[in-house]
């Protein structure tokens, strides 16, 4: 009993509410609740206060690096830049990364750009991603893009199940791409390794009036992008070939970073009028990046003969008015055609020319060749047609060879687009439209011309 007694009096001077205390947290690893537990002097001192906590929390930032290298970058060639973001956390949500777009620059992201890292900061691991952007300048000088705001959602170290959001600034990105000595005069500037022309014709070379050529070119480029490749079939001035272009179609393949691709361009002409046209040849100066020296790459030019357009078909319903009016005329002339035979010979003959050459019948020649959906036709009757106004509203007349190139583009690229009666009416339409204007363009100016003087002379 005395000895019970001597070891509850020990426990009591070595104080037992601390030795409770003790022997509770060992039993709860969990803190326990505030009204549970009295805090002693040296816990409340040592305790961060709320806004400690806040300042704490507020000085906690991402980090953001940029890395770019420092040599000199090739037009056309790729510069690697790298944003890397970290945090002390982790990110419930990635990253929203900025746009780097600007003029002259073609951006492109490589396969897996992103890819998750984490590094040891201050003892401390930080987790986070970073982006590979692969920069291709099409042009030599100065590039900058400008400072763009990062979005990084993150998790709150501080608090369980909090986030934080913050727009983190990057700064503006600046760099310079040059042309290798021997290429600064280069222009078009076609810097690669590898650069060849292919040209494809199809059709004869002496062409009937109304046929058609096609020159096809293809250019291929290994080493930078498809997109420096330049136009590869010149524009046809007005003449006797009328042009149809068909749209470029530009490949581009890449293989572990070094970009590929074709440009292909075509082009189908149409014979007119009679005589002879040369397609240019086509030829380019480029840049070898690998033996570092000037190559040049060239297609022969093409020497096309154009037959005359046929002579105007007779229209028979004129003929059918000109018979009648001979068979009516003749028991009148059939006397002094027998004195004057020479003299009404001439007569009749220059009466037939005036006939066939008005206007109301090139007008008949153009409706008739759109009937029969003639595209040669059409064009020879419009252009006789025309022939007879010496103003045309341009806007209507634009109307009506707009139309007309339409037709023939779709005509020359069947069966992918086909020619349909809607086209042909849609001609017809354009058309009269057109010649409705010019006559009454033709009536106001003779009106004009009829008028009195505003200011009459000789009057006292």
């Amino acid at each position: 009993m005395i000895r019970t007694l001597i070891c509850f009096c020990m426990l009591a001077s070595l104080g037992l509410p601390a030795f409770a205390q003790t022997q509770q947290r060992r039993s709860y690893p969990q803190p326990l609740a505030q009204e549970n537990v009295a805090p002693t002097q040296d816990s409340t001192q040592n305790a961060p206060t709320s806004e400690e906590t806040a300042a704490k929390s507020n000085q906690i930032e991402p980090l953001i690096r940029v890395e770019i290298p420092e040599e000199d970058i090739i037009v056309g060639q790729p510069v690697v830049v790298r944003l890397t973001v970290l945090v002390p956390t982790y990110m419930p949500k990635p990253p929203v990364y900025p746009n780097f777009e600007v003029p002259n620059l073609m951006v492109r992201l490589p396969e897996r750009a992103t890819q998750p890292i984490s590094e040891r900061i201050d003892g401390e691991t930080w987790s986070g991603t970073t982006r590979s952007y692969r920069l291709y300048p099409l042009v030599a000088g100065d590039f900058e893009i400008a400072g763009q705001d990062l979005i990084i959602t993150f998790s709150d170290p501080t608090s369980t199940g909090a986030e934080n959001q913050v727009n983190a600034p990057i700064e503006p990105i600046q760099f310079t791409a040059i042309l290798p000595s021997g290429a600064q005069t280069l222009y078009p500037p076609i810097l690669a390794q590898e650069f060849t022309l292919k040209q494809e014709i199809e059709g004869q070379q002496n062409l009937e009036f109304g046929n058609a050529f096609t020159r096809r070119i293809t250019a291929t480029i290994s080493g930078t992008t498809a997109v420096l490749i330049p136009e590869l079939i010149p524009a046809l001035e007005p003449g006797p070939l009328r042009a149809y272009p068909k749209s470029p179609r530009v490949t581009e393949t890449e293989n572990r970073g070094v970009l590929s691709g074709t440009r292909q361009e075509e082009t189908i002409y149409i014979a007119q009028e009679g005589g002879t046209v040369q397609l240019p040849e086509v030829s380019f100066q480029w840049f070898n990046l690998q033996s570092q020296t000037l190559e040049t790459v060239t297609v022969n030019g093409i020497d096309l003969s154009l037959a005359a357009p046929p002579s105007p078909p007779i229209n028979t319903r004129s003929m059918a008015v000109f018979t009648l009016f001979l068979f009516g005329a003749a028991a009148l002339a059939y006397g002094v055609f027998r004195r004057y035979r020479r003299t009404v010979s001439l007569w009749f003959n220059a009466l037939h020319e005036q006939l066939l050459a008005t206007e109301r019948q090139a007008h008949r020649d153009v409706l008739n060749a759109i009937h029969q959906k003639d595209l040669g036709l059409s064009i020879e009757a419009l252009r006789r047609w025309k022939s007879f106004y010496s103003f045309l509203d341009s806007r209507l007349e634009n109307n009506v060879t707009s139309t007309l190139t339409n037709i023939g583009g779709k005509e020359f690229n069947f069966p992918s687009s086909p020619v349909s009666t809607q086209d042909w009416d849609a001609l017809k339409r354009s058309y009269l439209t057109a010649r409705h204007d010019a006559i009454q363009q033709n009536k106001r100016s003779k009106h004009a011309s009829k008028l009195p003087k505003l200011n009459p002379t000789g009057v006292q």
